[in-house]
């Protein structure tokens, strides 16, 4: 799988993570966390924001302590709306911190089968980020929050788009319930 040499993976977690951490923490001081994600519908912009923490919790968690397996990672208990962006802050930093001190090419496990590395977790992460952040600006703006949606780096968005095709498509991801037809809808 190709990882673009030229991406700084762990600037992207940070960056992409901060942003999404002030758009929500704008969304919440103006229209509030119950306001719909447009891009998720049977989401609020509090369970856009706990599922971002809760998946930074997670790979915090598979880097910091190789398990075996993702059974061996404890779940995290969801906190009340008025903690979530503090929790989403706490996962966030950490998940950096730990990127940061494993090497690229040092194991751990992913559900994919390209993906038992650290380095693919970083570019997998990144993305995630990204993607939120988008929900994020998307939810703000449908919420009349003051949130004009930030640019995606080209080089980014094209990575994104190889991982779409050869992770997310072409590998292990898909199942039998999930598909996505040639209209974008899935």
């Amino acid at each position: 799988m190709p990882v673009a040499e030229e991406l700084d993976y762990l600037e992207v977690v940070a960056s992409e993570s901060e942003r999404f951490r002030a758009v929500v923490t704008s969304l919440q001081a103006g229209a509030g966390l119950s306001s719909p994600v447009p891009t998720c519908p049977e989401w609020d912009a509090a369970d856009l924001i706990w599922h971002l923490a809760e998946v930074q919790y997670f790979w915090t968690s598979i880097v910091a302590n190789r398990p075996a397996d993702h059974t061996m990672v404890a779940e995290l208990v969801r906190p009340g709306d008025d903690e979530l962006i503090e929790v989403l802050g706490l996962w966030s930093g950490r998940l950096r911190s730990e990127l940061e001190a494993a090497d690229v090419g040092e194991g751990c496990w992913s559900w994919h089968p390209a993906g038992h590395n650290v380095g693919w977790a970083r570019r997998r992460q990144a993305h995630e980020a990204l993607i939120h952040r988008v929900d994020a600006e998307l939810t703000a703006a449908a919420a009349g929050a003051p949130f004009a949606a930030a640019p995606i780096d080209a080089a980014l968005a094209a990575d994104g788009i190889d991982e779409m095709l050869a992770v997310m498509l072409g590998g292990a991801y898909p199942s039998p319930t999930r598909h996505f037809d040639a209209d974008g809808t899935s």
